[in-house]
């Protein structure tokens, strides 16, 4: 029995089915099942000659299985599986037969050309592709192709794909040597490059065919659930079998990508401008391509060496970068900011990690200060918009004729060359093959291809189609009514969702009328009373996407040479509704010829709509009473955007971490800053200077709260936000000691200036606590974590531990030894050198050693995917309110025109690292005495240590004056999830010996140490 997966809808397909086989010679019997997808034909003939017999009258078909053959799948990218970016995704399915190991599959995502396929050793994909192991080889052979015997090849030897022009690689083999039972549990990846079969000259070729970096991986898993449900994949995410090969992404990004290869072309980029849209591409580049714990509040180093990456690939190409970053939140798309807010509240609250790691991510707060951070290192020029972006990205684009990277469907509207991010692959730049130099592959969307299909349609009717499908602006069931009257197309294989079918509706309906009579058209199929709230809905629409700010052009340094005055009209074009709009002839509906959901209806959310109520209108007036030097340093972007949106709005829509619900928001730590950043901020508003309302949550609800407008601090007068570029040096920084608490400055004076900022911030958060004395394994971690910085720029930044120790620790062993031989003891003194001194005097040597110990600290501890509930939500909580403190601290200095140097977040803060430490350093009877043993064999980095310690002794009071408590495990605990203990009970850590037990110390083991307990 051969049993195979068929695409049957009907009866007809059933009987073409049938009859097709019946003809064919060699078949004894044929079972078919339209309810359960399946065709099982008795046979002695190739799988291959029935499959193609049925897919002879138009219907597809997958191998299952032979008989009770067994059968296996592995799912790549998407919830079950890994990939970078998340950007390649396929269904690879394994069949045993006589014969072999049918091999199946659609990969989609991938470069084209060929790739290695592989199966390695490991189903472990908790750190990616580097989790596997190497390639499964049983039989310890040297690496070849799957056409060579088990003497030449690993069994996991399974050769090349061919991808297409698209980026979509089908294939189907049969493998001799696999068998099922074999290969379930290990993993399936996907290489950058081609195999070379073992055919190579150098000794890698012999180990994994030189085929380069693993892009994409899944675990390889029994399929005797597959096809349970045939029209499901996997339980997981619901996708029918079918539709892997006609796989989508939302709304017009699904419409386009499915139909690439008419929307869609290759592009080499390379010798040209690019504009960047600023905010979506730093969330992408986190959500795809850094491999981070948002559990922890955001590893920056990782980030910024992933954005570092990015901007090297283009510069390498001659591409020059111009990033526009958004400005403040326009009044059209308030309620939709909120209503995300709440949204990610909602997510954030039922975050169970790790399980939600992959799939459920959060932008750490500082995101796009490390961003900037990248840009100003690598002299990428960039610029802030007052307001919303998109219209100026898409105007500058027009203007220098040069594509747009965003992940934005938008900009299938605009008229401007746009690369959609699902189309960027990483790391993949190749030499130019048509001159000097690299270019960097991707897919570019052209409006004409557009134009050129749905003849008639133009660039004016575009943003009707957008309105019409609803946007961040305009809902969908807006114009429910519209679309009862539109012949819908039939739901066909890749046509197959409503909004797809709305989408090609609209276009076809577009483009049979000019801009006056679409517009007449469907204001003609509303209720009169409806006319004029749809019609300014039209017209701002219309508006917002052919009008657009350009006095960013200049903080672009873009020559006006290469400014085209055609481009430069059309930015100011306005669009007005000419007719009118209560004498058209209303178009009765026509209910019965509704083919469509109303699952996008959306209801009005009385709680944002109670929040909404008083804020819908803005004064944004007040943008130009600002003084000059605010405007040209917004526009530099050196201030968070949220500051617009308190000028203006007076309201403050704050981020959503994640922490511990059962505390007050952390955003509390941080409120006295914020409240410095708006009396500055409305300082020289005329009338009475009311509270400024700002949005968090109460326990797990979106709540808004009032804080009280104060123009002093400590009593003396805040100066006038005009006057703040006049004032001295030291007032300014003055203003920012009173904000932090910082009484006596001269303690910060022997700290590096790199460091000054972050330290105080520290202060100031200790500051807030009820009890500071429960935060010195916090401060403790946060004070050591500043190394590790040290260490990067000693040897370089490695966060692979497996990775590190494969490239150093010969070199780490052979330290240890030579330090051995020659009685290796350092000189260095506490006093005999500054703090300052302290850090350039760092050896090399010592940070090798000591990068070894920090290595595995940067990657979440493996036990707590087996037990998240040991998860201690108490440190995350902690260093979340930190975050706070930080993120509105370095505001406020940019605002008084940095009176200390900026704290580069992603050289001190890694969440990951901060998390292990304190988690670490909370089961030590003395936290110095265990740096000290830690850092023994760097002497250089413990003397740093210790001299900062000495330093900020003084400034942070109780934190670190008493002896960290060690805690020993209850028998027995309660919870109350309602109420937030004290953190020493709430920190509780494991302990296997008996709490009454008295500890022993073993004079002659100096590692003994770590288990005392200090009173």
């Amino acid at each position: 029995q051969i049993e195979f997966a068929v695409h049957m809808t009907c009866e007809r397909c059933v009987n073409a089915i049938s009859k097709s086989l019946a003809d064919l010679e060699g078949i004894r019997n044929i079972d078919i099942s339209l309810d359960r997808g399946t065709v099982i034909v008795e046979s002695d003939l190739s799988y291959s000659v029935i499959q193609e017999r049925i897919e002879k009258t138009g219907r597809r078909a997958v191998l299952k299985g032979y008989g009770d053959g067994s059968s296996a799948v592995s799912m790549l990218g998407g919830n079950s599986g890994y990939s970078i970016g998340n950007l390649i995704k396929g269904v690879i399915r394994f069949a045993q037969t006589p014969d072999g190991c049918i091999v199946d599959g659609t990969v989609d995502g991938l470069s084209p050309g060929e790739h290695g396929m592989h199966i390695h050793e490991c189903g472990d994909i908790s750190n990616g592709c580097d989790s596997v192991g190497e390639h499964f080889n049983p039989y310890n052979s040297p690496h070849g192709g799957p056409e060579d015997d088990l003497s030449k090849r690993h069994v996991g030897d399974l050769g090349n794909i061919l991808v297409d022009a698209t980026g979509r690689a089908t294939f189907r083999s049969l493998d001799k040597f696999l068998k099922i039972s074999d290969i379930i549990g290990r993993s399936l990846i996907i290489t950058k490059d081609p195999d070379d079969l073992g055919k190579g000259d150098d000794p890698e070729s012999k180990i994994n065919g030189n085929s380069g970096t693993r892009l994409a991986c899944g675990i390889i898993a029994r399929s005797s659930g597959l096809f349970q449900n045939t029209k499901k994949i996997c339980a997981c995410d619901g996708v029918t079998i079918w539709d892997e090969r006609d796989r989508a992404r939302a709304n017009n990004h699904a419409y386009i990508s499915n139909r690439s290869e008419r929307f869609l072309e290759t592009y080499a980029l390379h010798d040209t401008y690019l504009v960047i849209d600023g905010n979506c591409i730093a969330c992408q580049l986190y959500m795809y391509y850094t491999k981070s714990y948002c559990l922890f509040g955001g590893d920056y180093d990782k980030y910024a060496l992933c954005v570092s990456e990015f901007f090297d690939e283009l510069l390498k190409c001659n591409v020059t970068p111009l990033v526009i970053i958004d400005g403040g939140c326009e009044d059209k798309k308030l309620k939709t900011i909120i209503s995300r807010t709440k949204e990610k509240l909602q997510r954030a609250a039922c975050y169970t990690p790790p399980a939600s790691q992959n799939t459920n991510k959060f932008l750490p707060l500082m995101l796009k200060e490390v961003f900037k951070d990248v840009m100003n290192r690598k002299g990428i020029r960039y610029a802030q918009c007052i307001f919303e972006a998109d219209n100026t990205i898409a105007a500058i684009a027009r203007i220098l004729n040069c594509p747009v990277l965003s992940y934005d469907s938008d900009f299938y509207i605009y008229g401007s060359l746009y690369i959609p991010f699902d189309t960027w692959s990483r790391n993949f730049v190749s030499r130019n093959p048509s001159g000097n130099g690299y270019v960097k592959y991707c897919k570019i969307y052209h409006v004409n291809k557009l134009f050129q299909f749905y003849k008639g349609l133009n660039q004016l009717l575009l943003p009707l189609a957008a309105m019409l499908l609803g946007n961040d602006y305009v809902k969908p069931h807006t114009f429910k009514n519209f679309f009862r009257h539109l012949k819908l197309p039939h739901t066909g294989r890749i046509m197959y969702s409503d909004q797809q079918r709305r989408i090609d509706a609209t276009f076809n309906w577009l483009r049979r009328h000019n801009l006056p009579q679409a517009v007449t058209g469907i204001l003609s199929r509303l209720q009169k009373q409806e006319r004029k709230r749809v019609l300014n809905i039209i017209e701002m629409v219309l508006n917002s996407y052919s009008s657009a700010s350009l006095s960013v052009l200049h903080m672009l340094g873009i020559p006006p040479e290469h400014c085209s005055k055609k481009a430069m009209e059309y930015t100011s074009k306005k669009y007005k509704f000419e007719g009118d709009i209560y004498n058209l002839t209303y178009v009765e509906e026509n209910s019965s010829e509704a083919n469509l959901s109303d699952d996008d209806e959306e209801l009005d959310d009385q709680e944002i709509t109670n929040i909404l109520q008083g804020k819908n209108v803005s004064n944004e007036s007040l943008v130009d009473t600002l003084p000059q030097w605010f405007i040209d340093e917004f526009k530099l972007s050196r201030y968070p955007s949220y500051f617009i949106d308190i000028i203006i709005r007076r309201l403050y829509v704050c981020p959503i971490q994640i922490e511990d619900f059962s505390c007050p928001t952390s955003l509390n730590a941080s409120l006295n800053i914020i409240s410095v950043i708006y009396a500055l901020l409305i300082s020289e508003v005329k009338g009475n200077k009311t509270c400024l309302e700002y949005i968090t949550r109460e326990n797990k609800e979106i709540k808004c709260y009032e804080l009280e407008y104060n123009d002093t601090l400590y009593g003396c007068q805040l100066p006038l936000l005009s006057n703040l570029r006049t004032l001295p040096v030291i007032t300014r920084r003055e203003i920012m000691n009173a904000t932090l608490g910082i009484s006596h400055e001269s303690y910060l004076h022997e700290i590096p200036s790199s460091w000054m900022l972050y330290i105080a911030i520290i202060k100031y958060w200790i500051d807030q606590q009820e009890e500071p004395c429960n935060l010195g394994c916090h401060v403790y971690s946060l004070l050591f974590a500043m190394l590790f910085t040290i260490i990067d720029c000693n040897i370089g930044v490695y966060r692979n531990p497996r990775k590190f120790h494969d490239s150093f620790d010969h070199q780490i062993d052979m330290i240890r030894y030579a330090r051995r031989r020659r009685y290796y003891n350092s000189q260095y003194s506490e006093n005999a050198a500054t703090l300052g001194d302290a850090f350039h005097e760092v050896n090399v040597d010592d940070c090798y050693i000591a990068a070894s110990w920090f290595q595995f600290n940067f990657e979440m501890n493996t036990k707590l995917y087996a037990y998240p509930k040991t998860m201690n939500t108490a440190i995350i909580h902690r260093f979340a309110e930190f975050q706070n403190c930080l993120r509105h601290a370095m505001n406020l200095n940019a605002l008084l025109d940095y009176p200390y140097e900026q704290t580069k977040v992603a050289n001190v803060f890694n969440g990951t690292l901060l998390y292990n430490l304190c988690d670490n350093f909370k089961r030590r009877g003395d936290v110095e005495a265990y740096i000290n043993l830690v850092l023994k064999e760097s002497p250089s980095l413990l003397r740093l240590f210790d001299m900062l310690l000495s330093k900020v002794k003084p400034l942070f009071g109780t934190a670190l004056e008493k002896k960290i408590k060690k805690f020993k495990k209850r028998k027995t605990k309660k919870y109350n999830e309602n109420k937030c203990t004290e953190e020493e009970n709430d920190e509780e850590t494991t302990n296997e010996s008996n709490e009454n037990e008295e500890t022993f110390y073993d004079a002659n083991n100096s590692f003994s140490i770590l288990n005392v307990v200090q009173h």
